[in-house]
């Protein structure tokens, strides 16, 4: 068979009209990651498109929001030792709470210090329905500290002050405070807070 970097001249006939065209193409080695962290440092490796990995663990889906069409989907899967975000060009099922597994999958360029995956097929593993993930509770200034420890990863800040121009949640900023440290919380279009009390 030919060998890696090289490329095929195929001519194609219809009738009386006849194409030729020409492919190039090489060969990626697949990386197993039986974990999220070990998928996130495969990822970093490369530098977008030139790395791909098989996730063969098992993580809970803990964010997924819909693209432009009901055939994309972009979701997160989080397991014990991180998290991170596939983008699925290709409608996959998946639902939040899906304990999933054998992701094909790409890595892309990094995006805020994010390093996201495209699934480079439709296969993915359903192993059950309806999983919880435990958010890890973590004070504010821990948060800001070490975010990178963090990212993607679903986490609960307790005992914090919202600020009040407006009684009821909207989409966009919120400023919260944990006693000397303070953020903005960010509600994306469709977050459940959206139009409820603040309390």
């Amino acid at each position: 068979s030919p060998e890696e970097g090289s490329s095929a001249t195929i001519t194609l006939t219809s009738g009386t009209l006849t194409d030729t065209v020409t492919v190039n193409w090489y060969a990626l080695a697949t990386t197993l990651c039986a974990d999220v962290a070990t998928m996130k440092a495969a990822g970093a490796e490369g530098y977008g498109g030139d790395v791909v990995v098989k996730f063969t663990g098992e993580a809970v889906v803990t964010f997924i929001e819909s693209k432009m069409s009901e055939s994309t989907t972009f979701f997160t899967i989080e397991d014990a030792t991180g998290a991170v975000n596939i983008d699925a060009p290709y409608w996959v099922g998946v639902t939040l709470g899906d304990k999933v597994s054998n992701i094909l999958a790409s890595n892309e360029e990094l995006a805020w210090g994010i390093q996201p995956f495209k699934a480079m097929d439709s296969k993915v593993t359903i192993v059950s329905r309806e999983n919880k993930v435990t958010p890890q509770e973590v004070t504010l200034a821990e948060l800001k500290a070490n975010a990178a420890d963090y990212l993607l990863e679903l986490v609960v800040v307790k005992g914090v002050m919202l600020d009040r121009p407006a009684e009821n949640f909207a989409q966009g900023s919120c400023k919260i405070t944990q006693g000397e440290a303070t953020a903005n919380i960010n509600l994306l279009a469709g977050n459940p807070l959206i139009g409820t009390t603040k309390p």
